[in-house]
């Protein structure tokens, strides 16, 4: 078998003499027909050409069935590829023969069968070029509008992943493992060419692995072939791939974090232990920050209109952006009393208000809803005379993270209108009614907070 296999691995270069003999065949019968009388001599060259694309197809059919004595080749592409080889042979002897024929003038016949072997050597190597690079080898990396001609190839760019903003979105396999085993490892694992029965193009392919083992194994990298064979010296005849340009450091270190974390092909990064080292990986080449954000980073939203701004301002209130990037704002009363019309200007602009201190304006309980508020994290509410009741109006504010409620007349009773927000993570209450049980029965309701007097 390892005679056949060698023998067979000179298909590729022997295949490439009737392909050459044969457009040069051709060539030489076009011009003759074009001017006969001129290149009439021409049909010694024609006659070579002919009965050498026919040894050399032989030889090819040959050489070529011991290839596929190996196997890990889709069957019906490879049936087509061996009859149309056939074919080649059996055209080009009779266009021979056509040719030293002395029966009738006429070489129509010879010149049909020319072309037609022209034609069916061109298929048959579009066939042999499918089995062995994959079916979208020729078409992958062409300009958009060549591949909208095909409507494979069409969709095959319809599959092109672009990675999300979000990490939350961001699914390790789809988005960063599976782009690599499209560069790297289709065009000898996928349907038209499984080599080694293994076949990398489905999920289904992938957990069963080829003819020597598991191409993965959760969990363990270093027993997956699939990372194994990849990271063997280059000049280990099992090193993976054979031909082309290896997988770097980044796609390697990729493809063992997926496995080690269990080889999920739903898993999203977000969700996923990394250690520092993919971290910085992931932020240097794929732009994917894994960082902690805050909740007032992640919000996405236009500007606030200038009118609405001019009005929050002329109302008497101080008013600056988070930061040139974020477009939620940080509102101040700077402890003017608070007015119908400044009320007015606040609920305006109650969608892009983050930050937002009161303290000292003399707020009642009745004033206004603040939970009507979206993106509210912070809340100054110090030395106003509200109790208990002005918090029921929070009890919606569901990213709320700090509140200040120094030197109001909230008690016990009030925080329980808190304890639906799981955001809450800090609760100034000196100079307040509030108690330590208070503050102990809040605690075991929200566990995170940290109650500060």
């Amino acid at each position: 078998m390892d005679l056949e296999l060698f023998l067979g691995r000179f298909h590729p270069l022997i295949v490439h003499l009737p392909i050459g003999f044969i457009l040069l065949a051709g060539i030489l019968e076009g011009l003759r027909l074009f001017r006969s009388k001129q290149f009439h001599m021409l049909e010694v060259a024609i006659n070579i050409a002919l009965i050498a694309t026919f040894l050399g197809a032989v030889g090819s059919i040959i050489l070529g069935f011991l290839l596929a004595s190996g196997g890990g080749y889709d069957q019906e592409t490879l049936n087509w590829h061996q009859w149309m080889g056939i074919g080649v042979a059996v055209t080009s002897l009779l266009a021979w023969i056509l040719k030293r024929s002395r029966f009738g003038s006429s070489k129509k016949p010879a010149s049909v069968l020319i072309f037609i072997t022209v034609i069916g050597v061109s298929i048959t190597g579009h066939f042999g070029g499918n089995l062995t690079h994959g079916s979208d080898y020729l078409l992958v990396h062409a300009p958009d509008f060549i591949k909208k001609i095909s409507s494979k190839a069409a969709s095959n760019a319809s599959q092109d992943v672009r990675i999300p903003s979000s990490p939350d979105s961001i699914v390790l396999f789809a988005h960063l493992v599976k782009p690599v085993l499209e560069r790297k490892c289709y065009a000898c694992h996928n349907p038209s060419k499984s080599n080694g029965g293994l076949l990398l193009t489905t999920m289904e392919g992938i957990q069963k692995g080829g003819d020597t083992g598991p191409s993965i194994v959760g969990g363990k990298s270093h027993e997956s072939l699939l990372f194994v064979r990849s990271t063997l010296p280059q000049n280990n005849p099992k090193f993976m791939p054979p031909k082309g340009t290896p997988l770097t450091y980044s796609e390697l270190k990729v493809i063992q974090w997926w496995i080690d974390s269990g080889a999920s092909f739903e898993a999203t990064v977000k969700n996923m232990d990394a250690t520092k080292e993919i971290k910085d990986l992931l932020f240097r080449d794929f732009a994917i920050d894994l960082s902690p954000k805050s909740y007032v980073e992640q919000v996405k939203i236009d500007p606030i209109g200038e009118e609405v701004l001019i009005d929050l301002r002329q109302s008497g209130w101080n008013v600056r952006p988070v930061s040139s990037t974020i477009h939620l704002l940080e509102v101040s009363g700077g402890r003017k009393p608070l007015n119908d019309a400044m009320i007015t200007a606040l609920t305006a602009a109650k969608s892009h208000i983050t930050r937002l201190d009161l303290s000292q304006m003399g707020l009642m309980n009745h004033q206004f809803d603040l939970s009507n508020m979206p993106h509210l994290t912070q809340l100054k509410l110090n030395e106003n005379a509200i109790t208990g009741e002005a918090l029921r109006y929070l009890r919606n504010a569901r990213h709320l993270e700090v509140l200040n409620l120094f030197g109001t007349q909230v008690g016990d009773e009030g925080l329980e209108h808190l304890s639906s927000i799981q955001s809450l993570k800090r609760l100034y209450f000196m100079n307040t009614p509030i108690s330590e049980n208070g503050i102990k029965s809040l605690r075991e309701k929200l566990p995170g907070l940290s109650a500060i007097r």
